[in-house]
C-alpha cells in the first residue's frame, strides 16, 4: 500500500472544496438569489399592531355563483378600494361608526396590495338594496354591489 504524503491530501482537498464552492455559487446564481434569512423565524404580530378592521385574504370576489357546490350567492357593497391600509380603515371606522357591518378585503394586483372595503356580506340582495340606500342617505357614499361564491372560485 502506497502512502501518500499529508502534502498531496491537502492539495487535494484544497481542490474539492473548491470545486464545490464554484457549484454552490453557479447554482445560487442560476437560480435565484440566496436569502440569507431563510433560516429565521419571525416573531408573531402582536395583537395590538393588528388594525382594527378585519382583514379577510381568502375571501374571492366573483360575478356569479358557484352552482356546482350549490352555494348561495351572497352580496357585498364595495365601497372603497385605496392603496394604503390606513386609509381603509379609515373608512371602515366611519362606516361601522354609523352601523354598517363592514370589512376590509386585501387583495394582490400586478405585486401590489390594495384594500378593498366592503360592506356585507348578505345573502338577500334586497336587504343589500337598502343598505345601499342608507349608505347614500347617511353619509353620501355611492357604492358598487358585488357578488361572491362562499367557497370562492373553483
Amino acid at each position: 500500500m502506497k502512502v501518500i504524503p499529508v502534502k498531496h491530501r491537502i492539495i487535494g482537498t484544497l481542490a474539492i472544496l473548491a470545486l464545490i464552492a464554484i457549484f454552490v455559487f453557479y447554482f445560487v446564481e442560476k437560480f435565484g438569489d440566496y436569502d440569507m434569512n431563510l433560516w429565521l423565524i419571525p416573531e408573531p404580530p402582536s395583537i395590538s399592531s393588528l388594525p382594527e378592521a378585519m382583514i379577510l385574504p381568502d375571501l374571492k370576489l366573483t360575478s356569479a355563483s358557484n352552482k356546482s357546490l350549490n352555494a348561495p350567492d351572497a352580496w357585498s357593497i364595495q365601497v372603497g378600494t385605496f392603496e394604503q391600509a390606513s386609509l381603509a380603515t379609515l373608512l371602515v371606522d366611519k362606516l361601522r361608526a354609523n352601523g354598517f357591518p363592514t370589512t376590509m378585503e386585501k387583495q394582490r394586483i400586478k405585486n401590489n396590495d390594495i384594500f378593498v372595503v366592503l360592506i356585507g356580506p348578505e345573502i338577500n340582495r334586497k336587504t343589500v338594496d337598502t343598505v345601499m340606500q342608507d349608505l347614500q342617505t347617511k353619509m353620501q357614499l355611492k357604492g358598487k354591489v358585488v357578488s361572491y361564491s362562499v367557497f370562492g372560485d373553483n
